[in-house]
């Protein structure tokens, strides 16, 4: 469509963040890959990357936006809230979402996720005591830990 390669990386970049934008507020775990767009978007301003190369990182995220669609079809923003953020460092399987799934009806069941469960700070510490014991099941280091809590707990604040 565009003859062009660096219109058409730009477009891209334009794309993309305009589609992270809308949907940020839905789907927070969009976040992280708006930071990757724009690191992307800086390196081709600083002359770090050249356009190939940003070219073919941002068909990467376009496939991975897409498969992300595909999952909320399937997945609750809760489940994905958790579910994403833990296979970026664990990778994908159907036990983990399994255990998502359950972990998600547990909080559920146990009355955390009412209308505006997001502003209790009780409630909010509650959900994090058990994303922290869920976490500590996981064969993660004490690092991955703390970063994996506090951007599973910033997604399930922002979802609600």
């Amino acid at each position: 469509v565009y003859p062009d390669p660096d219109e058409r990386v730009y477009n891209m970049i334009f794309d993309l963040r305009r589609f992270i934008y809308v949907e940020k507020s839905r789907t927070p775990y969009l976040e992280t890959i708006g930071e990757r767009v724009n690191k992307i978007l800086r390196e081709i301003k600083e002359r770090k990357i050249k356009v190939e190369e940003a070219y073919q990182k941002l068909i990467q995220i376009i496939m991975e936006v897409n498969e992300i669609q595909k999952r909320r079809e399937e997945f609750t923003g809760r489940e994905l809230s958790i579910l994403l953020p833990l296979e970026k460092v664990v990778g994908k399987s159907q036990q983990l979402i399994d255990s998502v799934k359950s972990l998600v009806k547990e909080l559920e069941k146990d009355g955390m996720f009412f209308q505006g469960w997001n502003q209790k700070t009780e409630t909010i510490k509650k959900v994090g005591q058990k994303i922290r014991a869920f976490l500590r099941k996981q064969k993660l280091t004490y690092e991955e830990r703390e970063q994996l809590y506090n951007e599973i707990m910033e997604n399930l604040i922002k979802i609600g």
